[in-house]
């Protein structure tokens, strides 16, 4: 069930905006900074075209967050979605779709990363929308504001 339910989050980067592109569009640079703080990912799919599909398993750390947060069965988060928009230097922007028997967390989450030059930094922005109502503002925004740590920090370090 989609929600009109919109989270923003947004850091200033010191990388320019095809550095943190790139960033986004390589499942190998992916996987090292999209996991929020305790957990893990492994990408399982990644067809990178608009229209592409994608798969990944964001596993968590300790097993009290697997029972706790886990969206699905596995004691994991699975997504899937597809590539909706990729502007090289300024915008990706892809569907997302929880694999859970959950109906809290169903319906398509549409997530954009938007990239802005600030001089040699870059604002990056990401813009959640439709989100589940099984996924709280509070822990959604902490896990975004992770993402986004761990991206400055990959890419500053």
């Amino acid at each position: 069930m989609e929600t009109e339910r919109k989270d923003i989050a947004s850091k200033i980067i010191k990388a320019s905006c095809d550095e943190i592109y790139q960033a986004i569009i390589d499942p190998y640079a992916l996987a090292c900074w999209l996991p929020p703080k305790n957990m893990q990912a492994q990408i399982n799919q990644f067809e990178l075209w608009e229209g592409g599909k994608y798969q990944i398993t964001l596993s968590y750390d300790h097993p009290e967050d697997r029972e706790k947060f886990a969206k699905s069965s596995d004691g994991s988060d699975i997504t899937q979605g597809k590539f909706l928009k990729l502007l090289p230097g300024e915008c990706v922007s892809q569907s997302v779709e929880f694999v859970s028997e959950n109906p809290d967390f169903a319906g398509s989450m549409i997530m954009t990363y938007e990239l802005k030059s600030h001089g040699e930094q870059t604002l990056v922005t990401i813009i959640a929308e439709n989100v589940p109502k099984g996924i709280s503002v509070e822990d959604h925004l902490a896990g975004m504001n992770s993402t986004l740590a761990n991206l400055a920090h990959y890419l500053e370090s």
